[in-house]
């Protein structure tokens, strides 16, 4: 009898506090309403598109290896090795197969390439894992320089687009002038041969990655336990990266603040020598990955005409106008943050064995579960890929931009000659305009 009072003074404390909490909701709800259903949407929509980068990621490392073994020439030369060096940048590619190697460094056994299925000892992600890359002192191998850089495109192309173009003009006149003689520079196309490598790094175009290693031998205790290096541990030395996104801001450059820095400006000022690159953090898988769901956000909450942008500048309004005046902004992204990670956390456990079921249903019927005929919903999530519509949507835009341009400057030129009005000209560029709709 003595037990259930103590155990009744217990729960009022607790159901007082619940109180508390319920009413302190309530009264804070009008404000606060926007940020929960901000953050649910967000833990909704990252919950779906993480799955979605993991599949592509998969379907990318098959294309690569089915185009390995397609590969055609001589044993000595073939037409891959020959894209690999014969390019608009005149620099050697990396590839998801040889990307370690190209770059005088080793992998732990347990990650080494294969073409054989039942020889991968560990995930595909591992083919590209970065922090467990290793300078082996003792190699037979020709040393590589202590910094190397590798620039991220998507296809390599310097005439058409202007990172491109401004990345050839900026190791050109690096090479010139001596600032990046002691370095040494390759490229990876993510749209091309390294896909694979740009989804597993979390990169995107256009960015510098630097690699460097240490002059200090590795520690053993410093070395993931389970994994081994055909070296053994003497003459070990770590590799550090970092990634630099463009563009830049003017505090990462060597410029003053009040200069204009062009693209070809931003990239020399990083690789010259001056040891810029110091100012961003080495290279950590958690942080890119965050960077890409903040970037796919941005385009998703971005779109204009749509009912999440309407609710974005409903949000941006309280947050600069409200909860900023009272000092509360902190409290006020805690609590999106808070609610996305919950959403994300709940619809990840529910889905995962739906995820499951589907991975092993398609196996037993034996159909391939890539394919998009098979999956309709995989076949929306490809189709509504919002690089991809930014990638050929930005491409075309550009393409009827010219047109219209060079069209209106042919009916200038009209009108000045013939000394007619411009209203009895055959406007053009009107019907270039309705053609743009109807193909759009």
């Amino acid at each position: 009898m003595g037990l259930f009072p103590f155990l009744g003074a217990r729960k009022r404390p607790l159901r007082l506090i619940g109180i508390i909490l319920k009413c302190a909701f309530i009264i804070t709800l009008p404000l606060t309403a926007i940020a929960i259903i901000g953050g649910t949407i967000n833990g909704t929509l990252i919950s779906f598109w993480l799955p979605e980068q993991v599949k592509l990621n998969s379907i990318a490392f098959s294309t690569d290896f089915a185009a390995i073994l397609q590969d055609w020439g001589v044993p000595s030369f073939t037409f891959r090795e020959f894209q690999n060096t014969k390019n608009d940048f005149r620099l050697r590619r990396l590839n998801t197969n040889d990307w370690v190697g190209r770059l005088g460094f080793i992998h732990p056994e347990q990650y080494a390439w294969s073409l054989e299925a039942d020889k991968m000892m560990a995930g595909l992600d591992t083919l590209g894992d970065i922090p467990s890359l290793m300078y082996d002192e003792n190699s037979s191998c020709e040393a590589p320089p202590k910094e190397q850089w590798v620039y991220i495109s998507n296809v390599a192309w310097p005439d058409l687009y202007k990172w491109d173009g401004a990345f050839r003009q900026a190791i050109e006149v690096g090479y010139a002038k001596g600032r990046i003689n002691s370095t040494r520079l390759f490229f990876v196309e993510c749209l091309g041969t390294g896909k694979f490598l740009c989804g597993v790094w979390n990169v995107k175009a256009p960015s510098l990655l630097h690699f460097s290693y240490e002059d200090d031998f590795v520690n053993p205790e410093d070395i993931q336990p389970g994994l081994t290096y055909r070296a053994g541990v003497k003459g070990l030395r770590k590799v550090i990266t970092r990634v630099i996104e463009f563009p830049l801001t003017d505090a990462y450059t060597s410029l003053p603040s009040t200069a204009f820095s062009s693209e070809r400006e931003q990239l020399l000022s990083i690789m010259k020598g001056d040891r810029l690159y110091e100012q961003f953090e080495p290279y950590d898988s958690q942080s890119q990955e965050f960077n890409r769901i903040l970037d796919y956000l941005e385009i998703v909450w971005n779109r204009k005409g749509t009912t999440l942008n309407q609710l974005y500048k409903v949000d941006d309004w309280f947050t600069k106008n409200v909860f900023k005046s009272l000092h509360l902004e902190d409290i006020y992204s805690s609590i999106h943050v808070c609610t996305a990670f919950i959403t994300y956390t709940i619809i990840t456990i529910i889905l995962k064995p739906w995820f499951f079921f589907t991975h092993y249903f398609w196996e037993f019927l034996g159909v391939d579960e890539f394919a998009p005929e098979h999956n309709p919903w995989d076949y929306f999530m490809k189709q509504m890929n919002p690089w991809r519509l930014g990638f050929w949507g930005n491409l075309f835009d550009e393409f009827w931009k010219n047109v219209t341009i060079r069209e209106e400057a042919e009916n200038q030129r009209l009108y000045k000659e013939s000394g007619t009005t411009k209203a009895s000209l055959p406007q053009r560029t009107e019907v270039l305009e309705s053609g743009k709709r109807y193909w759009a």
